[in-house]
């Protein structure tokens, strides 16, 4: 019996044939619906899906997509080295634009995060000592960036890798400029709050990850879920649509305005959500990744790589100066009361 017989078997089904749609997932018809099979590496797997469908039964998240529970009374199959899990096919509307359902995308994002809220008390030292700790890492992050520019820069020829980095010096300036600046906006806000509401946060929100279908909005593949601040889950989305150079920037803040109708932000999260969206972790990752191997892609793949963190602080720089201007907004007319 193939290891998809005996998967389906467990939640009393058969396949008759299937379709990959992607390395870790499969559309399979069973004789008179259509499921997905997901393959998963996530060891903690059971334990977070026991929280999100927990989560999602007792505050009635109806956009949660639900799964298929097996015979053993679990949701979860365990193989020798994946975790493997049964979740219904969703069929996404016909001729529905992308802003239609950007727009329903954040309205439904904004319930599961305003139903989920925890409150937690702030310790000011700690806010304090984190927070000058994280503008040392910011100036440390400039400085090393610098020296591997001046590296490539010493160079009598510079690959196009290295060359399209010399070009991103201007940005990592700007960026470690503005993060410094949210920061400090950060810590003067939380400060006066004096508390923090974290959510459950799907963990990968992506394009590929809802599904608009004739029924409403549906949130798929959960298996990177945890409790914690919106901004994270937010700014993870923006990650995922900003890194192409026609990234539909004005269309989504005008979607993330359904957002915040559900969920309001207060301005400590407004200033997280800037530190999140310029957050230059992955890009120095991936320089020092280059830096030590650069046999491991083909020179126009690193290539591809870094015009895509181009694109995608170049739009992550307007977005935190919209928020400025949130913020500026809010201030002024505080101020005429």
């Amino acid at each position: 019996m193939s290891k998809l017989q005996n998967i389906l078997k467990q939640y009393g089904m058969q396949s008759y044939q299937g379709e990959k749609l992607s390395p870790n997932a499969l559309k399979v018809y069973t004789g008179n619906q259509y499921v997905v099979i997901k393959q998963s590496k996530n060891s903690g797997l059971e334990d977070t899906f026991r929280m999100v469908y927990q989560t999602a039964n007792e505050k009635q998240l109806a956009t949660v997509a639900p799964l298929y529970i097996s015979k053993d009374n679990t949701p979860i199959i365990k193989g020798k080295n994946h975790n493997y899990y049964v979740m219904p096919w969703f069929k996404a509307k016909m001729n529905e634009s992308m802003t239609s359902s950007y727009h329903l995308f954040f309205k439904e994002l904004g319930y599961i995060h305003q139903k989920t809220i925890a409150e937690k008390s702030v310790d000011l030292d700690n806010i304090n000592n984190w927070t000058d700790a994280q503008k040392s890492k910011v100036k440390n992050t400039f400085y090393r960036f610098e020296k591997w520019i001046a590296l490539f820069e010493a160079k009598h020829f510079m690959s196009p890798t290295e060359l399209l980095l010399c070009h991103l010096y201007r940005d990592m300036r700007e960026l470690c400029y503005n993060l410094e600046y949210w920061f400090g906006e950060w810590r003067d806000h939380i400060s006066k709050e004096e508390k923090m509401r974290i959510v459950l946060c799907h963990g990968n929100l992506a394009p590929s990850h809802f599904i608009h279908t004739e029924n409403g909005m549906v949130f798929i593949n959960w298996e990177n879920a945890f409790y914690g601040h919106p901004a994270k889950d937010i700014s993870r989305f923006f990650y995922h649509v900003c890194r192409f150079h026609d990234a539909p920037i004005n269309e989504m803040m005008e979607a993330l305005d359904h957002y915040h109708s559900i969920y309001p932000f207060y301005k400590s999260d407004y200033a997280l959500f800037a530190l999140h969206l310029l957050n230059t972790d992955r890009l120095m990752k991936k320089i020092a990744q280059y830096i030590k191997n650069k046999n491991a892609y083909a020179e126009t793949e690193w290539v591809r790589q870094f015009q895509q963190f181009h694109f995608y602080y170049k739009h992550a720089l307007y977005i935190q100066q919209q928020l400025r201007s949130y913020l500026v907004d809010d201030e002024e007319m505080e101020s005429e009361y």
